[in-house]
């Protein structure tokens, strides 16, 4: 059994030292990424509606995310039992989501609401669920709010 190293040198935030407390499984990885399964979620520096989910397997990864309800209120999603499985909720508990965010060469931001993470954060526990073609909810939603700031690297 390989150790795994308590303190990650990142790209955009410095060294970090997560305790276990503070790790989140992906049960299946990221779309693109199915070996990244370890992850950390880092705060922005002056934007409390943003973080930022770092790789503790890869320093150099890190997708910036955010709760898409705190943008979009109406957004909802509709999760069956499988799409939940591994994450111990407890009967009745629904899982925390978040979206990753990119920034269009145009400008503004996109909310990949087509492919959300859904968390039991309690467990630290999460996945990755690609939304059906045809779901109700868009792919990405063009939105009018701030780009993301470049998180100063450490």
């Amino acid at each position: 059994m390989t150790r795994r190293p308590s303190v990650l040198k990142s790209t955009r935030f410095g060294v970090l030292r997560p305790d276990a407390g503070s790790i989140l499984t992906l049960i299946d990885g990221l779309v693109g990424f199915p070996d990244q399964r370890r992850f950390l979620l880092v705060d922005h520096a002056g934007r409390e509606d943003f973080g930022w989910l770092q790789s503790l397997e890869d320093g150099g990864l890190a997708f910036p995310v955010t709760d898409p309800r705190r943008h979009w209120p109406e957004c909802r999603y509709a999760f069956s039992a499988d799409d939940l499985r591994g994450l111990d909720l407890a009967p009745g508990e629904d899982p925390d989501v978040l979206v990753t965010v990119s920034v269009p060469a145009g400008g503004g931001l996109r909310l990949n609401l087509g492919g959300p993470l859904v968390f039991n954060f309690r467990r630290r526990r999460g996945r990755q669920l690609v939304q059906a073609p045809g779901a109700p909810v868009p792919a990405a939603l063009p939105c009018s709010f701030s780009p993301v700031e470049k998180a100063k690297a450490s």
